[in-house]
């Protein structure tokens, strides 16, 4: 390996390394969906969008308007929500997947906007770069969406209804409930009052 390879080849594990630090130091800073970089690139691209639409013409307010606002609205707000639930992944991926075509959705929006002359070329392009990186982030979001779930701890709950049944008890595996669980579900259905 000549020398200048070499070189190159230790400058990129090194910004690898360093993105790979800074990473875990972003993620240790993020306390709600407001620190997110995703988040704070769809809201800043929201209000530029917000923006731009001001100077569309009236007759554009319920088809091209409200549909490019609203869309870059969702990416937003779809993200918020993917916050919200980050317990049970499934639902997370699937808000973050919201989020991602409701990218999309703007991504068509803007090109409509462009082939209407409402935006430049520059302009379009420039929020097309921002929704492609955007989206590439809440993929990467996704891909390791184990990462960003909330864990639990377990906890064993005992089962009343088998006891009461008189099946075997999860707690003592006698045929009948032990006297506290007993007397616990009869006040629970009010057929006897706590401390009688």
């Amino acid at each position: 390996m000549d020398t200048a390879s070499g070189q190159k080849q230790e400058k990129s594990d090194t910004a690898k390394g360093r993105h790979g630090e800074r990473a875990k130091k972003e993620k240790m800073n993020i306390r709600n969906y407001k620190d997110l970089d995703v988040f704070q690139r769809a809201m800043n691209l929201t209000m530029k969008i917000f923006e731009i639409t001001k100077g569309f013409l009236r007759e554009e307010q319920s088809s091209l308007t409200d549909q490019i606002r609203g869309s870059s609205r969702s990416v937003c707000a779809d993200i918020g929500e993917a916050w919200r639930k980050r317990r049970y992944q499934a639902a997370f991926i699937s808000k973050l997947s919201d989020a991602e075509t409701e990218a999309c959705e703007t991504h068509v929006w803007i090109e409509i906007a462009k082939r209407c002359g409402y935006l430049t070329e520059s302009q379009a392009k420039s929020m097309d770069e921002e929704y492609d990186h955007a989206m590439g982030q809440l993929v990467s979001m996704i891909d390791d969406s184990d990462k960003w779930i909330i864990r639990a701890p377990r906890r064993r709950v005992l089962g009343l209804g088998s006891c009461v049944l008189g099946l075997p008890c999860p707690a003592s595996g006698a045929a009948f409930p032990v006297p506290l669980l007993r007397e616990t579900w009869n006040v629970a259905r009010g057929t006897r009052k706590a401390g009688s």
